[in-house]
């Protein structure tokens, strides 16, 4: 993927953020070039994205050799692994200022729903309210919050990855960083037994500015059908 600047002078913008979705596989190995005058300078890794969800991701111009320069003129976002890789999608490429970088994962909830909402939206709590899908994804806008999905248009794919291999469900999402008190993964068998996850899990930085995490879970189990939730 070739995103062209055209010779962008980037004084007040602090980074470059993009949506990135993994496509059916998910895993692919990335990175992003930033190019002055038509040049490559700076060889980014980025997480690898996950299937069948898009996550944003946001890059300080500082990692990308592009702080206070006038020559950027493109972003590169390409195979880094040697081979072949499945399909991805890339989307909403743009400069970002410090403020939007940082408010994109730092606001709270009542802060974050004012800058999603209309002022008509905001009076109406089935469009705004906590509980409520007004995008139709099967995601409510609280939850949207917690994960750093957008609230009005579709993400495109579930909340998070999963497989179940060797006894274990593996799950992986995104959540937002700072949160006094973190939703909880329950899991149940029946939507009446809910129960906090068991298992072993890992979090490690998405995003170079530690803005956004990824959280990994490993659980055991043997049930035919479980069911999940954050809560």
């Amino acid at each position: 993927a070739i995103f062209d600047f055209d010779g962008t002078l980037i004084a007040g913008y602090s980074a470059v953020a993009f949506w990135i979705h993994g496509g059916q596989s998910g895993g692919q190995s990335l990175q992003v070039v930033s190019q002055r005058n038509g040049n490559n300078q700076v060889y980014k890794a980025i997480p690898p994205p996950l299937a069948s969800q898009w996550t944003r991701v946001v890059i300080p111009l500082s990692d990308l050799g592009l702080a206070n320069v006038w020559d950027f003129n493109g972003l590169l976002i390409q195979n880094s692994s040697g081979s072949a890789i499945s399909t991805f999608y890339v989307d909403d490429v743009a400069l970002v200022g410090k403020a939007d970088a940082e408010n994109w994962t730092t606001l709270n909830w009542a802060s974050w729903r004012q800058s999603q909402f209309t002022t008509s939206e905001l009076a109406d709590a089935s469009i705004s309210g906590p509980g409520v899908d007004p995008d139709h994804d099967g995601v409510p806008n609280q939850i949207e919050w917690f994960l750093l999905r957008n609230p009005v248009k579709n993400d495109g794919g579930p909340w998070c990855s999963m497989q179940i291999a060797n006894g274990a469900l593996a799950l992986t999402y995104v959540r937002r960083v700072g949160i006094p008190t973190p939703m909880t993964l329950e899991l149940s068998t029946k939507l009446s037994d809910w129960q906090p996850a068991v298992g072993v899990s890992q979090v490690l930085p998405l995003d170079a500015a530690g803005l956004s995490e990824r959280v990994s879970w490993s659980i055991p189990t043997t049930e035919p059908k479980l069911f999940l939730r954050l809560k």
